[in-house]
């Protein structure tokens, strides 16, 4: 299925469906395990784009093509799909998103590997993510990044709190993980995991240490 960020696109999406009647589009408002492409008009700044809740949910999921709507016009023009690499968004103006990985055997599918050397595991104590992301939609993520969610009492190697950036129960916080079996903990903005989901490489933690 194809996601369409914006109603901008409507017509030439009408038109590809006609084109390619094998193609469905998705009338989901969130990007899921079905979605195969989503679309981003990078009109104003070549295959550039504003990272947004769709592009982080899609950017966990390595199958996803995140690409220029200009791939459905050289579609129609020619008649057939075309490699969809060309049109991949490679970032917006301070990240370079990852690139899509259609192998089912790569061994780097998570994140957050679970044959890493190290388990990781995340709190949220954020109100609030990226503007529209809530906290079900937080959950997903983590799990789409072979991390698990913190359960208490469960020993990890690095637990990894979300908060608010200016968070005024920061104290409460750590008093409230202060005894959890965890051999580091790390309280940071939320910017930390979703960068590190969007480029597909863990982020240096301190720089959004609180």
């Amino acid at each position: 299925m194809t996601h369409m960020p914006r109603v901008l696109f409507a017509n030439d999406v009408l038109t590809f469906l006609r084109q390619f009647s094998q193609v469905q589009l998705s009338t989901n408002l969130n990007v899921n395990n079905s979605t195969t492409h989503l679309l981003v008009d990078d009109s104003e700044n070549h295959l550039h784009c504003t990272i947004t809740k769709k592009i982080v949910q899609a950017a966990v999921r390595h199958h996803i093509f995140i690409i220029s709507s200009r791939w459905l016009n050289e579609c129609m023009r020619l008649n057939k799909f075309i490699d969809e690499h060309p049109y991949e968004i490679i970032s917006d103006s301070h990240t370079t998103l990852r690139s899509s990985q259609h192998d089912s055997n790569a061994t780097n599918k998570y994140l957050f590997s679970q044959n890493s050397q190290y388990s990781y595991a995340f709190a949220i104590e954020c109100r609030q993510c990226q503007g529209s992301i809530n906290r079900s939609e937080l959950i997903e993520l983590i799990q789409l990044t072979g991390a698990q969610l913190f359960q208490n009492e469960q020993a990890v190697d690095v637990l990894i709190v979300l908060c608010d950036t200016s968070d005024k129960n920061l104290n409460k916080i750590k008093e409230k993980y202060m005894n959890a079996p965890a051999s580091n903990i790390k309280y940071v903005t939320s910017d930390f995991l979703l960068k590190s989901i969007i480029k597909f490489e863990i982020q240096d933690i301190d720089k959004y240490s609180l």
